[in-house]
């Protein structure tokens, strides 16, 4: 299996030098960084073709008046990767230097711009964040809700026409477990689309037990009728976790349904989801009891309601397999061709981690000799240095594009890829 080294700064896309004019590759690998720690969250592309990356920067510091801090970073590339802006939000000559901002999901706003959703954080006290922005990341609006105590936004949508709220925005939360200080659950909130203001509805819990916070994907579903629909990971028992998918009506009073996915003798963690044809498909990583330090990738189709229609571990190159070591089920999208194509992170000979892109057979198909679901192809992107992949888009064009984090010299540094829509990078 050829795996493709991908780690020249010469494809960096934060050159300023005026002879080194701007790519215009289909395919591309950028480095992103600012001499600081850089941790990918999501990407998306925007209606100009380009880009927009959200992702969360430490700025170290020694200074006791002026601790080290968190902000989030928003960055917009062209179509090739090239970087055209970056903010931080919120900006760090404007706010509080004592208090640190995580961004962790992010959607267009249909009124124009962008809406961000994150923490605010001052010391074991974090509370709900919301941010709105123009095009060019401009102007920002910052509201931090304390109120009925949100802690952390994961991810957030915007409630479509013809809904009599459309527009709003609905994140995904955690609150306090009602039950215990120490631990998270779920909620739901709505946030008014001018105001940014907590519309007044009853706060409903959908845990059934602490939240891996960690855990869940930035990505939140709304449909036509109001109806939301997300995933997560929460513990099963003081060892296991459990995978779950969760549906709950435009009135966020209760549940349209909470199941639990994955096989129960295992560790079941989630990944992310996304829409495919009339439900959605997940990824995330099993560890099984059997297999001490390993895991798998676990992939699940379901219908909107929740029926299961395609699920098991995700067949990959024993070869590719150090030592039994471990593959973790990232992020997914759908094909162009209809195809689902997985990004996973997995452990390399010298136990450094690599991208991994996976194109799933959806038809089904199974190993006869292992039973797990087979693969179309599967491409290794890395070197020597430690990859952590967070998330792959399609593009119009059919390509996909990948967001990761890569450690270089100790420094965690953003990753933009592009690859063809098999996956490939000509010329590398």
């Amino acid at each position: 299996m050829k795996r493709i080294l991908a780690v020249l700064l010469l494809f960096a896309g934060c050159s300023t030098e005026s002879t080194v004019g701007p790519s215009k590759s289909p395919t591309f690998v950028r480095y992103l960084n600012g001499s600081f720690n850089d941790e990918a969250q999501t990407v998306l592309e925007t209606t100009d073709k380009g880009l927009l990356i959200l992702a969360n920067t430490f700025f170290p510091s020694t200074d006791i008046a002026n601790p080290s801090i968190y902000r989030g970073n928003l960055i917009k590339t062209d179509e090739f990767g090239n970087v055209m802006w970056q903010q931080f939000f919120p900006a760090l000559t404007e706010s509080d230097k004592t208090l640190s901002y995580k961004a962790y999901g992010m959607a267009i706003n249909p009124a124009g711009g962008y809406v961000l959703t994150g923490e605010v954080i001052q010391g074991n006290n974090p509370k709900l964040l919301l941010i709105t922005v123009d095009n060019d990341g401009k102007n920002p609006n910052v509201k931090v809700t304390a109120t009925p105590a949100p802690r952390r936004g994961i991810s957030v949508a915007v409630i479509p026409a013809p809904s009599a709220n459309a527009g709003n925005f609905r994140v995904v939360a955690t609150i306090t477990d009602k039950l215990s200080s120490a631990a998270d659950n779920i909620m739901l909130a709505e946030f008014d689309k001018s105001t940014l203001t907590p519309v007044p509805l009853t706060t409903f819990n959908y845990g059934s037990g602490p939240v891996v916070d960690n855990a869940l994907p930035n990505r939140l579903f709304i449909d036509s009728r109001g109806n939301s629909y997300w995933g997560g990971t929460v513990k099963k028992n003081n060892s296991n976790n459990s995978m779950r998918y969760i549906g709950a009506p435009p009135n966020r009073i209760n549940v349209l349904f909470d199941i639990t996915l994955g096989d129960p003798t295992n560790i079941e963690t989630a990944g992310d989801m996304v829409r495919y044809g009339n439900g959605f498909a997940f990824v995330g990583t099993s560890t099984g009891q059997a297999l001490a330090d390993s895991s798998r990738i676990s992939f699940r189709r379901l219908t909107e309601s929740g029926t299961e229609i395609l699920a098991g571990k995700v067949s990959v190159d024993p070869s590719l397999l150090f030592n039994n070591k471990s593959i973790t089920g990232n992020s997914l999208c759908v094909a162009q061709d209809g195809g689902v194509v997985l990004l996973a992170t997995i452990t390399n000979p010298t136990n450094t981690t690599d991208y991994c892109l996976i194109k799933l057979d959806t038809f089904g198909n199974t190993d006869t000799a292992t039973g797990n679901l087979v693969t179309t192809w599967t491409r290794l992107y890395g070197g020597r240095f430690d990859d952590q992949g967070k998330c792959i888009i399609t593009t119009s064009d059919g390509g996909l594009v990948v967001l990761g984090t890569t450690t270089l010299a100790n420094v965690k540094t953003l990753l933009l890829m592009k690859t063809d829509k098999d996956g490939k990078i000509p010329g590398l």
